[in-house]
């Protein structure tokens, strides 16, 4: 289970890596065609657009493994320990539902939009929406290690992974 938790974080990390520099590069050459020389690519706002949802909603599940989520836990800090594992718990099992809630609903939106093209690129919109699909399960999948972890005596996802990945 170890490795497929590495081989998870490791790919979606270098994805994160590359659609970030394809993005970056894109509104770089898009600015510089556009006020340099009059002209540009038709299609690099709306990659760029596409990718930076991608690295949104890809790049949740990556703040999630380290625990950089915001998060208000100030009356959470105050209770005593046992309670406060039980608390967390609690949220966390919550954040499962939202996140299988959202999951399907995100797979829903994949069959509805699997015909509709986007106007400039000419791909079928189920490619950027699939990028809410993998974030949510992605964001799962790191919050399910997370719980196992901390069944396991590392209750803090933050503490988590100092010493993986």
């Amino acid at each position: 289970m170890r490795k497929v938790y590495k081989y998870v974080t490791l790919t979606t990390q270098g994805f994160l890596v590359l659609a970030t520099g394809v993005m970056v590069v894109i509104v770089i050459l898009e600015v510089v065609l556009r006020y340099g020389f009059n002209t540009g690519f038709s299609w690099s706002e709306e990659l760029s657009r596409f990718l930076f949802i991608a690295l949104s909603f890809i790049g949740a599940s990556e703040a999630l493994r380290r625990g950089q989520h915001v998060s208000v836990s100030i009356f959470i800090d105050m209770l005593p320990s046992g309670v406060k594992r039980k608390v967390r718990f609690i949220v966390r099992v919550f954040m499962v539902l939202f996140l299988l809630l959202f999951a399907y609903s995100s797979f829903l939106l994949l069959k509805k939009f699997h015909f509709q093209l986007a106007p400039a690129l000419r791909i079928s919109m189920a490619w950027p929406h699939s990028a809410l699909f993998l974030g949510a399960i992605l964001m799962l999948f790191q919050l399910l290690w997370v719980m196992l972890k901390g069944s396991n005596g590392e209750e803090d996802s933050k503490s988590l992974l100092k010493d993986e990945v």
